[in-house]
């Protein structure tokens, strides 16, 4: 019984985590274009995304907090965000760190 119990509630832990991150879309690549209310993905598919932002959008880099200032065009972001009507709405932008140069990853020295 113990171990239909951990299963069960296994189950509606998996469930939740998936239902709650199924709305949302992701958005990978470099920042070719930053405005005050968009930012403007080229994506590694080389398409041009434009992300809408809101007064609700948070921004991280690295582990820090940040903001819409700390956005650079030639950046690598992810960006978390929903469909509204036909535009794509930022829940989270996360700012990438710079890439090492090619050739050199950062564990070689």
């Amino acid at each position: 019984m113990k171990h239909l119990a951990i299963t069960a509630i296994s189950l509606l832990v998996f469930t939740a985590l998936i239902l709650a991150h199924g709305n949302e879309q992701h958005v990978i690549g470099v920042v070719s274009a930053v405005t005050q209310d968009s930012i403007t993905v080229e994506t590694l598919k080389k398409e041009k995304v434009v992300v809408k932002l809101g007064p609700e959008t948070k921004f991280q880099k690295g582990s820090e907090a940040a903001t819409l200032n700390d956005v650079k065009a030639g950046e690598r972001v992810v960006i978390h965000a929903v469909k509204d009507g036909d535009q794509l709405k930022a829940h989270t932008v996360r700012i990438g760190s710079a890439s090492a140069a090619p050739g050199h990853d950062a564990k070689s020295h």
